[in-house]
Protein backbone atom coordinates (compact mmCIF):
# COMPACT_ATOMS: atom_id res chain seq x y z
CA UNK A 1 0.00 0.00 0.00
CA UNK A 2 0.82 3.47 -0.28
CA UNK A 3 0.40 6.43 2.14
CA UNK A 4 -2.97 8.37 0.96
CA UNK A 5 -2.50 12.48 1.44
CA UNK A 6 -6.11 13.99 1.95
CA UNK A 7 -6.06 17.75 0.19
CA UNK A 8 -8.53 20.15 -1.01
CA UNK A 9 -7.66 23.00 -4.09
CA UNK A 10 -8.37 25.55 -0.87
CA UNK A 11 -5.14 25.03 0.45
CA UNK A 12 -2.39 27.62 0.31
CA UNK A 13 0.23 27.01 -1.08
CA UNK A 14 2.46 25.96 2.15
CA UNK A 15 -0.15 24.02 3.54
CA UNK A 16 -0.27 22.20 0.26
CA UNK A 17 3.60 21.78 0.24
CA UNK A 18 4.17 20.68 3.99
CA UNK A 19 1.10 18.45 4.06
CA UNK A 20 1.97 16.53 0.73
CA UNK A 21 5.73 16.65 1.75
CA UNK A 22 5.29 14.70 5.14
CA UNK A 23 2.89 12.45 3.34
CA UNK A 24 6.04 11.45 1.17
CA UNK A 25 8.52 11.29 3.57
CA UNK A 26 7.98 7.61 4.84
CA UNK A 27 7.88 5.87 1.39
CA UNK A 28 9.27 8.10 -1.06
CA UNK A 29 5.56 7.70 -2.66
CA UNK A 30 2.24 8.69 -2.13
CA UNK A 31 -1.10 8.93 -3.71
CA UNK A 32 -2.60 12.26 -3.55
CA UNK A 33 -6.59 12.90 -3.03
CA UNK A 34 -8.92 15.64 -3.12
CA UNK A 35 -7.06 18.34 -5.29
CA UNK A 36 -8.45 17.13 -8.86
CA UNK A 37 -12.57 16.42 -9.33
CA UNK A 38 -13.30 13.21 -11.06
CA UNK A 39 -15.24 15.49 -13.68
CA UNK A 40 -12.28 17.19 -14.77
CA UNK A 41 -10.01 14.25 -15.37
CA UNK A 42 -13.49 12.61 -17.28
CA UNK A 43 -13.51 15.67 -19.12
CA UNK A 44 -10.37 15.65 -20.33
CA UNK A 45 -10.18 12.44 -21.29
CA UNK A 46 -13.39 12.79 -23.66
CA UNK A 47 -11.28 15.54 -24.77
CA UNK A 48 -8.39 13.59 -25.92
CA UNK A 49 -10.95 11.21 -27.19
CA UNK A 50 -13.11 13.73 -29.27
CA UNK A 51 -9.98 15.62 -30.80
CA UNK A 52 -7.29 12.74 -31.28
CA UNK A 53 -5.92 12.01 -34.88
CA UNK A 54 -3.54 9.52 -35.47
CA UNK A 55 -2.82 10.77 -38.35
CA UNK A 56 0.05 13.14 -36.34
CA UNK A 57 1.75 10.55 -35.28
CA UNK A 58 5.35 10.54 -35.62
CA UNK A 59 8.40 8.47 -35.40
CA UNK A 60 10.05 7.06 -32.19
CA UNK A 61 13.52 9.54 -32.75
CA UNK A 62 14.17 12.01 -34.49
CA UNK A 63 12.48 15.38 -33.30
CA UNK A 64 13.55 18.91 -32.64
CA UNK A 65 13.50 20.28 -29.08
CA UNK A 66 11.15 22.80 -31.11
CA UNK A 67 8.92 19.78 -31.79
CA UNK A 68 8.26 18.57 -28.44
CA UNK A 69 7.27 22.33 -27.35
CA UNK A 70 4.64 22.30 -29.88
CA UNK A 71 1.45 20.49 -30.24
CA UNK A 72 3.44 17.29 -31.01
CA UNK A 73 2.74 13.21 -30.95
CA UNK A 74 4.42 9.99 -31.28
CA UNK A 75 4.90 6.51 -30.99
CA UNK A 76 7.31 5.30 -28.48
CA UNK A 77 8.53 1.70 -29.29
CA UNK A 78 11.59 -0.34 -28.88
CA UNK A 79 14.47 0.84 -26.48
CA UNK A 80 15.82 3.74 -28.49
CA UNK A 81 15.84 6.83 -27.58
CA UNK A 82 16.99 10.63 -28.61
CA UNK A 83 20.34 9.68 -26.01
CA UNK A 84 22.12 6.82 -25.58
CA UNK A 85 19.50 5.13 -23.07
CA UNK A 86 18.14 1.92 -24.38
CA UNK A 87 14.70 1.06 -22.32
CA UNK A 88 11.85 -0.89 -23.83
CA UNK A 89 8.83 0.62 -23.90
CA UNK A 90 5.52 0.81 -26.23
CA UNK A 91 3.13 4.01 -26.00
CA UNK A 92 2.54 7.41 -27.39
CA UNK A 93 3.40 10.83 -26.26
CA UNK A 94 1.74 13.82 -26.43
CA UNK A 95 3.01 16.97 -25.97
CA UNK A 96 0.21 19.88 -25.25
CA UNK A 97 2.15 22.83 -24.22
CA UNK A 98 0.03 25.53 -22.17
CA UNK A 99 0.95 27.72 -24.57
CA UNK A 100 -0.02 26.26 -27.59
CA UNK A 101 -3.44 25.84 -29.30
CA UNK A 102 -5.81 24.03 -26.50
CA UNK A 103 -6.63 21.04 -28.93
CA UNK A 104 -7.88 18.85 -26.19
CA UNK A 105 -9.33 20.82 -23.64
CA UNK A 106 -6.49 20.54 -21.14
CA UNK A 107 -4.71 23.44 -20.63
CA UNK A 108 -7.24 24.08 -17.38
CA UNK A 109 -6.21 21.22 -16.07
CA UNK A 110 -2.37 21.07 -17.24
CA UNK A 111 -2.36 25.26 -15.39
CA UNK A 112 -3.67 23.21 -12.29
CA UNK A 113 -1.70 20.51 -12.23
CA UNK A 114 1.64 22.52 -12.83
CA UNK A 115 0.66 25.01 -10.00
CA UNK A 116 0.56 21.92 -7.50
CA UNK A 117 4.06 21.01 -8.86
CA UNK A 118 5.32 24.50 -7.91
CA UNK A 119 3.60 24.21 -4.63
CA UNK A 120 5.12 21.02 -3.63
CA UNK A 121 8.71 21.43 -4.81
CA UNK A 122 8.06 25.47 -3.49
CA UNK A 123 8.59 27.49 -7.00
CA UNK A 124 6.47 30.49 -7.23
CA UNK A 125 2.70 29.65 -8.29
CA UNK A 126 3.18 30.66 -11.70
CA UNK A 127 7.03 29.39 -12.33
CA UNK A 128 7.56 28.11 -15.84
CA UNK A 129 3.64 27.65 -16.67
CA UNK A 130 2.60 30.06 -19.71
CA UNK A 131 5.83 30.46 -20.71
CA UNK A 132 9.66 29.33 -21.41
CA UNK A 133 11.58 31.04 -17.93
CA UNK A 134 14.73 32.89 -18.53
CA UNK A 135 16.93 29.98 -17.06
CA UNK A 136 15.33 27.44 -20.11
CA UNK A 137 13.01 26.11 -17.36
CA UNK A 138 9.38 24.96 -19.00
CA UNK A 139 6.31 23.05 -18.35
CA UNK A 140 6.34 19.68 -20.46
CA UNK A 141 2.33 19.26 -20.30
CA UNK A 142 2.09 15.87 -22.01
CA UNK A 143 0.26 12.79 -21.76
CA UNK A 144 1.22 9.09 -22.40
CA UNK A 145 -1.29 6.45 -23.92
CA UNK A 146 -0.31 2.94 -23.54
CA UNK A 147 -2.45 1.06 -26.08
CA UNK A 148 -4.58 -1.83 -25.40
CA UNK A 149 -3.08 -5.12 -26.81
CA UNK A 150 0.48 -5.06 -24.70
CA UNK A 151 1.12 -1.03 -24.24
CA UNK A 152 3.79 -1.30 -21.24
CA UNK A 153 7.30 0.86 -19.80
CA UNK A 154 9.92 -1.23 -18.65
CA UNK A 155 11.19 -0.98 -14.76
CA UNK A 156 13.76 1.29 -14.87
CA UNK A 157 15.30 4.36 -12.45
CA UNK A 158 15.06 7.50 -13.60
CA UNK A 159 19.12 7.67 -12.28
CA UNK A 160 19.79 9.96 -15.60
CA UNK A 161 16.73 12.17 -15.21
CA UNK A 162 17.80 12.61 -11.68
CA UNK A 163 21.00 13.71 -13.03
CA UNK A 164 19.70 16.61 -15.34
CA UNK A 165 17.37 17.77 -12.49
CA UNK A 166 20.63 18.16 -10.46
CA UNK A 167 22.48 19.63 -13.43
CA UNK A 168 19.58 22.14 -14.23
CA UNK A 169 19.55 23.33 -10.74
CA UNK A 170 15.90 22.49 -9.61
CA UNK A 171 14.94 21.70 -5.96
CA UNK A 172 13.61 17.81 -5.95
CA UNK A 173 13.47 14.80 -8.17
CA UNK A 174 9.95 13.84 -8.06
CA UNK A 175 7.37 12.05 -10.64
CA UNK A 176 4.14 13.42 -10.82
CA UNK A 177 1.17 11.40 -12.64
CA UNK A 178 -2.30 11.96 -12.90
CA UNK A 179 -4.28 9.63 -14.77
CA UNK A 180 -7.05 10.38 -16.64
CA UNK A 181 -7.91 6.54 -17.58
CA UNK A 182 -9.33 4.30 -15.00
CA UNK A 183 -8.56 0.67 -14.51
CA UNK A 184 -11.54 -1.89 -14.37
CA UNK A 185 -13.05 0.84 -17.45
CA UNK A 186 -10.53 1.39 -19.74
CA UNK A 187 -8.58 -1.52 -19.29
CA UNK A 188 -8.56 -4.86 -17.02
CA UNK A 189 -4.61 -6.07 -16.72
CA UNK A 190 -1.32 -4.32 -15.85
CA UNK A 191 -0.63 -0.71 -15.27
CA UNK A 192 1.72 1.33 -13.37
CA UNK A 193 4.10 0.43 -10.44
CA UNK A 194 6.77 1.14 -7.74
CA UNK A 195 8.72 -1.04 -5.92
CA UNK A 196 9.29 -0.51 -2.74
CA UNK A 197 11.33 -2.38 0.31
CA UNK A 198 10.65 -5.86 -1.76
CA UNK A 199 7.42 -4.81 -3.11
CA UNK A 200 5.71 -4.20 -5.73
CA UNK A 201 2.50 -1.93 -5.91
CA UNK A 202 0.17 -1.73 -8.68
CA UNK A 203 -0.11 2.02 -8.48
CA UNK A 204 -3.41 1.88 -10.61
CA UNK A 205 -5.23 -0.79 -8.47
CA UNK A 206 -5.55 1.89 -5.49
CA UNK A 207 -6.18 4.93 -7.05
CA UNK A 208 -9.59 6.42 -7.31
CA UNK A 209 -10.57 8.98 -10.03
CA UNK A 210 -8.87 12.23 -9.66
CA UNK A 211 -6.11 11.18 -7.41
CA UNK A 212 -2.68 11.76 -8.08
CA UNK A 213 0.38 9.61 -7.92
CA UNK A 214 3.80 10.83 -6.43
CA UNK A 215 7.00 9.30 -6.24
CA UNK A 216 10.89 9.72 -6.37
CA UNK A 217 11.91 8.75 -9.49
CA UNK A 218 15.07 7.43 -8.12
CA UNK A 219 12.79 4.29 -6.85
CA UNK A 220 12.29 1.62 -9.64
CA UNK A 221 9.18 1.69 -11.40
CA UNK A 222 7.55 0.96 -14.70
CA UNK A 223 4.23 -0.36 -16.14
CA UNK A 224 2.79 -3.95 -16.81
CA UNK A 225 1.37 -4.37 -19.96
CA UNK A 226 -1.78 -3.05 -20.82
CA UNK A 227 -4.56 -5.49 -21.43
CA UNK A 228 -1.84 -8.22 -23.54
CA UNK A 229 -4.93 -10.64 -24.02
CA UNK A 230 -6.75 -8.34 -26.13
CA UNK A 231 -5.98 -7.10 -30.24
CA UNK A 232 -3.85 -4.68 -29.98
CA UNK A 233 -5.89 -0.73 -30.71
CA UNK A 234 -3.56 2.17 -31.01
CA UNK A 235 -6.70 4.38 -30.60
CA UNK A 236 -6.99 6.49 -27.36
CA UNK A 237 -10.59 4.88 -27.00
CA UNK A 238 -8.82 2.44 -24.37
CA UNK A 239 -5.90 1.61 -22.73
CA UNK A 240 -4.25 3.91 -20.03
CA UNK A 241 -3.90 7.45 -20.13
CA UNK A 242 -1.97 9.00 -17.97
CA UNK A 243 -0.52 13.46 -17.59
CA UNK A 244 2.42 14.83 -17.46
CA UNK A 245 3.72 18.26 -15.95
CA UNK A 246 7.63 18.20 -15.19
CA UNK A 247 9.96 20.58 -15.36
CA UNK A 248 12.17 20.53 -18.39
CA UNK A 249 14.93 22.84 -19.40
CA UNK A 250 15.69 23.78 -22.48
CA UNK A 251 19.69 23.03 -22.63
CA UNK A 252 20.24 24.81 -26.09
CA UNK A 253 20.63 28.21 -24.24
CA UNK A 254 24.13 26.21 -22.72
CA UNK A 255 26.00 24.39 -25.77
CA UNK A 256 28.01 22.44 -22.98
CA UNK A 257 25.15 21.52 -20.86
CA UNK A 258 23.25 20.33 -24.29
CA UNK A 259 26.29 17.99 -25.12
CA UNK A 260 26.59 16.49 -21.45
CA UNK A 261 22.86 15.27 -21.98
CA UNK A 262 23.08 13.49 -25.14
CA UNK A 263 26.28 12.48 -24.73
CA UNK A 264 24.39 10.17 -21.41
CA UNK A 265 25.84 6.90 -21.04
CA UNK A 266 22.96 3.63 -20.76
Amino acid sequence: MLPVISVSPSMGAAELRDAIQAGLAPKKAAIVRGYFLEAEVENGLQGLRRSFDASRDQATIGETPDQVMTNFQKMNIGGIFNTRIYRPRFLRAIYNPIWEEDIYGLRGLFCKFAGLRNAILDYAPGYAIEAIEEDGSWTASRLQHYPTGGGFLVEHVDSVLASVHDWAGYKQFLQFLLPLSRKGRDFTRGGGYVCIDGEKIIIDDLMQPGDLAIYSGLIAHGVDEIDPHKPLQLGVDSGRVVAFANLYKDFRKNAAMDRRYREIPA
